[in-house]
């Protein structure tokens, strides 16, 4: 039993301070980039762009979505947040389509900063704590992503929706959508004062060194130490790969397994934001043309509550779950998961179709929609743990900050691909309107096969 004891080392207790700054930057990213959804099918409509033709909407929205991802190429942590409020207070008193355009891109600039925060975390912890704190990661993103709809769904048109507070306030009938956009606005400007002050360099070669340094435990050595050869669960690794001689670090940051893992976060971004643009194009589409013809504020509570419910499920569930599994076989389960919430959007939209109305059948597939969409949710704190796993040591920043631009350039291209088909249905009827889904559901397919590639080992 001794011998046990002196095998699984203590578990180093998550560097609070720190690691709540850094979630603090990675929460502004979700509620900015969702805050939007609710309302966004609305908002292009009134920019007149679609010319009173609904079903071009698609277009128009992948646009917006897609610049957003295109611009977030760029990865900056500490000034995000700043550039974040500046760019939310200019989308919200945006009254044409390119000025959103453009105001969503500048979002898009300060909003690339997941690449360098998941390596400031990786840095400020070590093998035996690193499965909690990038489990941190999904349920910071779920309470964002929760707080984003429930923020642009019941603040968006407050002088309708609210006029006795809002309904004499000229800027807000003016501008309807600009108080959804302030809120965001002003939290990333909080969060800028509260990391400009509290957060540290966390790269051993930018941070000055003192002699708490010196006398610090090598039970806090960070995870990129060359030394470092404890192990946790879900991030096991044998005392083969986890002890590696000094030596000059590769030319390339590539390997095979890597390579795999790289491969298959492309196929996560591209079917999750695919179904993530698809649900307000398609909740707010009208019913006479098969969408689901919710107001902003159903479709801004509809996702806040599954975004509070999964949220519930990854603290309380699915970290459990990661452990036990381990990141390979979990995110194997997890994204071929990903493929049901797609046909129960097929089947929503052939019950509309059918009935020419939202009936119980609609809200069934709804929640089952949901059920899976929760878990498959967890691949993204798989793939996250998958990345540490196979990296070469000594090149784990680099490892994010490719696969942060890579993921970038894949979201730039799923949104409009993914809108445009939806468009390209209801304006042609090709496949009987599901041609969308006829699209995305065999690349998700593929996406499966290439998650049973993944190397045994990384579990």
């Amino acid at each position: 039993m001794d011998s046990e004891l002196q095998a699984k080392p203590r578990q180093t207790p998550l560097p609070m301070g720190q690691l709540s700054l850094i979630l603090m930057i990675q929460s502004s990213d979700p509620i900015a980039s969702t805050v939007i959804y609710p309302f966004i099918a609305q908002l292009i409509r009134s920019t007149g762009v679609t010319k009173g033709d609904e079903a071009r909407v698609g277009y128009y929205a992948g646009m917006i979505e897609s610049i957003f991802f295109l611009s977030e190429g760029r990865p900056i942590l500490l000034w995000a947040p700043l550039g974040l409020a500046v760019a939310m207070l200019g989308f919200g008193l945006s009254r044409t389509f390119w000025l959103l355009v453009f105001w969503r891109a500048v979002q898009g600039v300060f909003n690339g900063n997941i690449g360098v925060a998941r390596t400031a975390m990786a840095e400020i912890t070590d093998s035996t704590n690193i499965a909690d704190a990038y489990m941190l990661f999904p349920i910071v993103w779920q309470i964002g992503v929760t707080l984003g709809p429930a923020i642009g769904g019941l603040l968006s048109e407050p002088a309708s929706n609210w006029p006795r507070l809002f309904g004499g306030v000229g800027l807000f009938v003016d501008y309807p959508y600009f108080l959804p956009c302030l809120v965001p606005g002003v939290y990333a400007l909080v969060v800028f004062f509260s990391c400009w002050f509290g957060l540290k360099e966390t790269h051993p070669s930018f941070r000055k060194k003192t002699k708490a340094d010196d006398s610090e435990d090598a039970s806090r050595t960070p995870l990129l130490s060359e030394t470092d050869d404890s192990v946790y669960d879900a991030t096991r690794q044998s005392s083969t790969e986890s002890t590696h001689p000094s030596a000059p670090p590769p030319v390339s940051i590539f390997n095979p397994n890597l390579n795999i893992v790289l491969a298959n976060y492309f196929f996560l971004a591209f079917t999750d934001m695919s179904y993530v643009v698809l649900i307000p194009i398609f909740y707010s589409t009208s019913n006479s043309m098969g969408g689901l013809g919710f107001s902003a504020k159903t479709i801004g509570t509809t996702l806040a509550v599954y975004n509070f419910g999964n949220a519930f499920v990854q603290i309380t569930i699915m970290k459990r779950v990661l452990k036990w599994l381990g990141p390979r076989r979990l995110y194997q389960f997890a994204y071929s998961m990903s493929m049901v919430p797609f046909v129960m959007m097929m089947c929503q939209q052939m019950l509309v179709s059918w009935y020419g109305k939202v009936t119980l059948g609609v809200w069934v597939a709804i929640v089952l929609q949901f059920s899976a969409a929760s878990v498959s949710n967890v691949s993204y704190a798989c793939i996250q743990l998958l990345h540490v796993e196979a990296a070469t040591p000594g090149t784990l920043g680099a490892v994010n900050g490719f696969s942060q631009t890579a993921a970038s350039a894949i979201r730039t291209v799923a949104p409009t691909l993914a809108s445009s088909l939806f468009a390209l249905s209801l304006q042609s009827g090709v496949l009987g309107g599901y041609l969308v889904y006829a699209v995305i559901l065999p690349v998700t397919l593929v996406g499966s096969g290439c998650a049973t590639r993944l190397p045994s080992h990384l579990s």
